[in-house]
């Protein structure tokens, strides 16, 4: 870290000398100036991290100096000193946002004690503007790889529900990065100044989880030693990011309805409210729709998480940012694993591009480390990704649409290039829906009944 840097303006030399003999004992590089015109000329230079300036000076005087030095650098810490105190000057120096007003003659440790309070403050919130830069380049959008139309749909998305108060619910497969979507939705949203809260709601047991949210009062249970503040209360101003809320058992369901409805809960063993002002996020890889019918998710929380949904398609619906994907991860691990890799062939991007990806973004990352690890030449090849058998092999249906001829022009028999086009379309739906029969009918845009004639027609086993 750099050795901060103060200025030491007063026009007179005697000053100077004391005062840059005083200020050196606190590890710091010392700078004087004998006028607010000379002071002026050093600060264009940069590095300066705290001005002492005396206030009654011939041309540019202490509050002059001070209001144009804000003026390029509001946050700069400015300590005026002066022999002849009013209030009026206390006051002007107050407003214009002097640290302190100090009296001559001063007393050597409080005017120590008040530089080293003004450079620690000042690193302070230079490493918090750095954290933040840091975290916006791990969780902004920058940081949200693909060029799809379905990610820049729910990129758009999220920046629309960051604007609001409003709950929000990420649906998706595991690993399409809805993490990453609720960091993008704070980040963008009026409270990333405040913290966001994460808690995996599958990862805490059932019996944690209550206490975990909503905190307790000591004595609540057996090992409860103190008080607790929840997550909920931690997140207050901020935004709280529930995933898999899913998992989450039907009374604590009530309890977070509660909270969205009234935004107030209570801690266990405890009879007092707590009120919160947060933002509520939630995500699942379940189908909530489902959990319904089956009478273990609450239909009213559903529809109150459900406010703005969004939802991250499969990578397998995406084919195009399985390559930008690829690119980014090849590039990332080359660093940390110091490789090499300068790229990868088409033939292996054409087989990642066709693999069913079970685990989405999270398995090709672990498919690319992998090759990266194991590989001996200089470019990713097809039998580098395939290593093993480790990465997602196509499924059934891709691999049977892959094999079918496409229509075929120079054969000009109408009824059998439309069975060709019948069976692509059938097959290439349902590889998209997974082989869920009913989804595929609806991107067919046909009837589940009129699916299941096509099957039994081409002799397509699902």
């Amino acid at each position: 870290m750099m050795t901060p840097k103060v200025l030491i303006v007063d026009d007179e030399r005697k000053i100077q000398v004391i005062l840059k003999k005083l200020i050196s004992t606190l590890d710091v590089e010392v700078a004087t100036a004998g006028s607010g015109e000379e002071a002026l000329e050093i600060l264009a230079e940069g590095g300066v991290d705290l001005i002492i300036s005396d206030l009654k000076m011939g041309g540019i005087d202490g509050l002059e100096l001070l209001r144009r030095a804000h003026e390029d650098e509001p946050d700069l810490p400015f300590i005026l000193m002066t022999a002849f105190q009013t209030v009026e000057s206390a006051v002007e120096a107050m407003k214009l946002g002097a640290l302190d007003y100090v009296i001559k003659p001063f007393e050597n440790e409080k005017l120590k004690k008040s530089v080293q309070t003004a450079l620690d403050n000042r690193r302070l919130k230079a490493e918090v503007l750095s954290l933040k830069s840091r975290i916006k380049s791990a969780y902004g959008e920058e940081n949200i790889i693909g060029s799809s139309e379905e990610m820049r749909r729910v990129i758009e998305m999220a920046k629309a529900a960051a604007q609001s108060l409003s709950t929000v619910l990420i649906r998706g497969e595991s690993g399409t990065g809805k993490e990453l979507i609720a960091n993008l939705i704070h980040l963008n949203s009026d409270r990333s100044e405040q913290p966001m809260i994460k808690v995996n709601c599958a990862a805490i047991p059932e019996n944690l989880l209550e206490s975990e949210l909503f905190g307790h009062r000591k004595g609540a249970f057996t090992g409860a030693i103190e008080n607790k503040r929840g997550k909920f209360e931690q997140a207050n101003k901020g935004t709280i990011f529930l995933d898999e809320i899913g998992d989450m058992s039907s009374p604590l369901q009530a309890k977070i309805l509660r909270v969205l409805q009234q935004r107030e809960f209570q801690r266990l063993g405890d009879d007092k409210l707590v009120k919160v002002d947060v933002k509520i996020i939630a995500a699942t890889n379940i189908d909530l729709e489902d959990r319904i019918k089956e009478g273990e998710f609450r239909q009213d929380l559903f529809y109150r998480l459900n406010v703005i949904p969004i939802f991250i398609p499969p990578l397998r619906e995406r084919s195009n940012d399985v390559v930008d994907l690829v690119y980014h991860f090849i590039s990332q691990f080359a660093k940390k694993l110091t490789r090499d890799i300068k790229g990868i062939t088409r033939e292996a991007l054409d087989y990642l591009k066709n693999c069913s990806w079970p685990g989405n973004v999270r398995e090709l990352e672990n498919a690319i480390e992998r090759a990266m690890v194991l590989s001996r030449g200089e470019v990713l090849d097809v039998e580098d990704v395939t290593i093993l058998g480790q990465a997602s092999e196509p499924s059934p249906s891709a691999k049977l649409a892959a094999a079918e001829p496409e229509i075929d022009m120079t054969d000009l028999d109408i009824k059998r290039n439309i069975a060709r086009l019948e069976k692509q379309l059938i097959l290439k739906s349902i590889d998209k829906a997974d082989g869920v029969k009913k989804t595929a009918a609806k991107h067919l845009g046909i009837s589940g009944r009129a699916l299941s004639y096509y099957l039994d027609k081409y002799d397509i086993k699902v």
